[in-house]
C-alpha cells in the first residue's frame, strides 16, 4: 500500500510510523510551497531531491521531477538541506500526522486484500471472516461491526452479540502491525512472529477488538453476565504468559455468537461430516453460509504395534528407530493420510488446482481451521487462512481424513437479542425445620419433680 504527498510517495510502513522521517519527506516536497517560510529559490531538480531523500523513499526511481531547479549555490543548497534536517514540527501537526496515517489505513468494513494469519493461533476468527466475506449477508455483518470517526481518526468494532464496542486510535491500529511475538507462536500457527494478521487491515482491527473482549473476559469483567458459558471462554489464554495473545485458541461458535449473535451448528465425526459435504454440494456459489472444517494431523494417523512413529506427551510424533528407547506406556503409529510427506497434513491439487499443493500441520499439535468454499462428490475447495488468495481443490477422500469436525452458519438467520442483564443472585434459604411444637408444662411442674 502507498500513501502520496504531492509528488513523493511512500510505502504504508513508512507512514504509520509517524516519525521524523515522515516531516522530512514532508518538508523536501513543499520547497516550492509558501508553507516553507516562502522559500521559492528552494525548488529542487531530479539528483537534488533524491539526494535530500535517500533513504526515505521506498524506490529511488520514484523520486519526483520538480520545478526547474532556482539553487544557485553550495550555500543555498546546504540551506536547503539544512531545512529538512531540522525539528519540521510547524510542517506537520499531530492532528496533520495522525490524520496522513489514518489516510494510509484500509479499512473500509470489507475483506478486499489478502489475509495471512501470523503466530497468533487464531485461525478460527481468520477463517470465519473469510467465510463471511464470501456472500452478501457475510459482507453486511463484517461492514455494520466497523465505523469511523473522521474527526478524531478513530475507528470502532461493535460485537452485536454482546453488544459491546471497542475504539481505536489510527496511531494504535497503525503499531498494531509492527507488534510480533518473542518467539513463534505455539501449536498451528501461520509462519511468521507477527501478533496479527498481516494485509487487510479490517481483519486486523478486528483481532485487535476480539482480543480486548477476551481479556477482559479472563480478568473476570462479564462474570455475571447471562450469556452462554462458550462466550466468555479465553481459549489457552490465562495472562500468566506475556508471549500469548488472548486471541490464541478459539472456535466459530464463540466468535461468531459475539460478533453478530449469530450461533453455529457443528457436524462432529467422519459420518456426520461425510453428510454434511453431500449437503453442501447442493448450496451453490451464492449462499448465505459460513463454513469451516476443523482439521488435525492426528487423524492422519492410526495405532499400530509395530507403528513407525511414537506420540510424545506434547503431541507431537516421531520416527521409531531401531535405537529408540520409547518412553513407557507409548502408542505406536503408522501414517495412513494423503499426500507425500509424513508428520503433515500435505494436500494435493487436483483439476485447476492441479500442480498446486497445501502443507497445513507442520507435525503440530492442535486443530487449525480450515475455510471449505465448495463441494462435489469427489472433491473440496478450502482456502488456508495462511493464505486467503489461495484457493485450492483437493480430493475429498484425502480432506475427510483430516477432519475431525464442520462448523457452519447461516448468515442471513435471525440474530439473538443481546441478553446484558446480569445473571440472578440465587437467594439460599436455611432448611426447614420440622421440629415439633414443644409441650407446654403446667405452672405446677416443679412441684411434680419435687414429690418424685
Amino acid at each position: 500500500m502507498e500513501v502520496s504527498f504531492g509528488k513523493l510517495k511512500i510505502n504504508k510502513s513508512n507512514v504509520l510510523n509517524g516519525s521524523q522521517r515522515l516531516q522530512q519527506l514532508n518538508s523536501a516536497e513543499l520547497f516550492n510551497s509558501d508553507k516553507i517560510n516562502d522559500q521559492g529559490k528552494y525548488n529542487l531538480s531530479d539528483k537534488q531531491v533524491k539526494e535530500l531523500t535517500k533513504g526515505f523513499v521506498e524506490n529511488e526511481e520514484e523520486a519526483p521531477a520538480v520545478a526547474t531547479p532556482q539553487i544557485s549555490s553550495q550555500q543555498e543548497l546546504d540551506e536547503a538541506k539544512a531545512v529538512v534536517a531540522k525539528d519540521m514540527d510547524s510542517a506537520l501537526s499531530e492532528e496533520e500526522l495522525l490524520a496522513l496515517v489514518d489516510d494510509a489505513l484500509n479499512i473500509n468494513g470489507e475483506l478486499d486484500e489478502q489475509v495471512a494469519q501470523q503466530g497468533t493461533g487464531d485461525c478460527y476468527l481468520i477463517a470465519t471472516l473469510i467465510a463471511m466475506s464470501g456472500s452478501d449477508a457475510g459482507d453486511k455483518l463484517i461492514q455494520d461491526a466497523i465505523s469511523h470517526n473522521e474527526q478524531d481518526h478513530t475507528y470502532t468494532v461493535t460485537f452485536k452479540g454482546v453488544g459491546q464496542s471497542y475504539t481505536f486510535t489510527a496511531q494504535e491500529i497503525a503499531d498494531a502491525e509492527s507488534k510480533t511475538h518473542v518467539k513463534q507462536g505455539s501449536g498451528v500457527t501461520g509462519d511468521g512472529k507477527g501478533w496479527y494478521s498481516k494485509g487487510d487491515d479490517d481483519v486486523m482491527l478486528i483481532e485487535m477488538a476480539f482480543e480486548q473482549f477476551r481479556k477482559e473476559c479472563n480478568d473476570g469483567k462479564f462474570d455475571n453476565m447471562n450469556w452462554p458459558d462458550f462466550v466468555t471462554s479465553t481459549g489457552k489464554y490465562d495472562g500468566t504468559d506475556q508471549d500469548v495473545s488472548p486471541l490464541h485458541s478459539g472456535t466459530m461458535t464463540q466468535f461468531l455468537y459475539v460478533m453478530t449473535g449469530l450461533e453455529t451448528t457443528v457436524a462432529s465425526g467422519k459420518e456426520a461430516v461425510h453428510n454434511f459435504l453431500d449437503e453442501a454440494k447442493d448450496m451453490g456459489d451464492n449462499n448465505s453460509y459460513a463454513i469451516y472444517a476443523s482439521v488435525s494431523a492426528m487423524n492422519g494417523y492410526e495405532e499400530s504395534e509395530d507403528g513407525k512413529y511414537y506420540l510424545d506427551d506434547k503431541g507431537k510424533f516421531h520416527t521409531v528407530f531401531k535405537d529408540t528407547v520409547l518412553p513407557e506406556g507409548a502408542t505406536r503409529y503408522n501414517f495412513v493420510g494423503a499426500g507425500k510427506r509424513n508428520l503433515d497434513i500435505w494436500l494435493e491439487g487436483v483439476g485447476d488446482s492441479e500442480g498446486k499443493s497445501i502443507s497445513i500441520s507442520k507435525n503440530m499439535p492442535g486443530n487449525h481451521a480450515i475455510v471449505v468454499t465448495g463441494a462435489t462428490d469427489e472433491t473440496v475447495t478450502i482456502i488456508n487462512p495462511w493464505d486467503s488468495g489461495k484457493e485450492i481443490t483437493v480430493r475429498r477422500e484425502d480432506f475427510e481424513g483430516y477432519v475431525t469436525d464442520i462448523k457452519y452458519a447461516d448468515l442471513s438467520a435471525e440474530q439473538k437479542p443481546v441478553n446484558n442483564e446480569p445473571k440472578k443472585e440465587e437467594v439460599t434459604l436455611p432448611p426447614e425445620k420440622n421440629e415439633p411444637e414443644p409441650v407446654k408444662k403446667p405452672w405446677y411442674s416443679f412441684l411434680l419433680n419435687w414429690f418424685k
